[in-house]
């Protein structure tokens, strides 16, 4: 007896096979071509305005002409107060400091020093304390202290320049009314005008602190509410954060 083979299924099936992938080809070759002409079109494009520009053409700008300026607050300057510790001059009688800063057109002067600015406190009867100091205020310990003689040398530095001052403020020691005297004594009675206030410093770096979000959400409320209470024209910044 004699089978015979009936292949005519794996023969229509191989021809659908051949034709979806020569469809698939198609497609390519198609699409390949159509991006070779948008390309070679751009290029010469290019090529005729190079070609059309006559020799000499030259792109001028005048600098004369303020189209829209930037403001002086984009250019800041960091002074740690360890600079002038232990002996050190403070920010405005360091030589030629408040020269360089005004020749270089500084807008805005930060003030504290990182992470001294989570253990550091304002205490108006002391003029200075030296650092690692520990002192108590509240119930808080305090490392460092804003002393009122280095107040009032940023200040006259800050005048030199014609800049303004951000003061880092503690908030890893909760105590709204520490900051709420510190902007009464520098804005109110010393006449200072500290414009701006950054609450806390990297606090994902500073862990050991463990504030939380929630925790920090509650304690800038308490704080804003105190400080600008006391002055409502100073501007709350919020602390940021060490990494990206």
């Amino acid at each position: 007896m004699v089978k015979v083979l009936d292949n005519s299924g794996r023969l229509k099936k191989s021809l659908r096979i051949f034709e979806k992938r020569s469809t698939l080809s198609i497609l390519l070759i198609v699409f390949a071509a159509a991006g070779f002409f948008v390309t070679y079109d751009q290029l010469h494009k290019r090529q005729d305005i190079r070609q059309n520009a006559a020799p000499g053409d030259a792109l001028t700008v005048d600098a004369s002409n303020t189209i829209q300026p930037f403001t002086r607050l984009l250019l800041g300057q960091d002074l740690v107060n360890w600079e002038h510790s232990w002996g050190k001059p403070f920010p405005n009688e360091i030589p030629n400091l408040s020269q360089a800063m005004k020749e270089q057109g500084v807008g805005l002067i930060r003030y504290a020093g990182g992470l001294w600015a989570n253990y550091v406190g304002f205490d108006r009867t002391v003029t200075q304390r030296t650092p690692y100091t520990d002192w108590t205020r509240n119930g808080n310990t305090y490392s460092f202290t804003y002393g009122t003689a280095e107040l009032e040398s940023l200040n006259n530095l800050a005048d030199s320049v014609g800049s303004e001052v951000m003061i880092q403020v503690n908030v890893a020691q909760n105590d709204p009314s520490m900051w709420a005297d510190m902007v009464r004594y520098t804005n109110i009675e010393r006449g200072y005008s500290f414009k701006y206030w950054e609450l806390g410093n990297e606090f994902d770096i500073d862990a050991q602190l463990n504030i939380t979000p929630e925790i920090y959400a509650e304690r800038i409320k308490a704080y804003i509410d105190a400080m600008k209470t006391v002055d409502p024209t100073i501007q709350i910044i919020t602390g940021v954060p060490g990494a990206g």
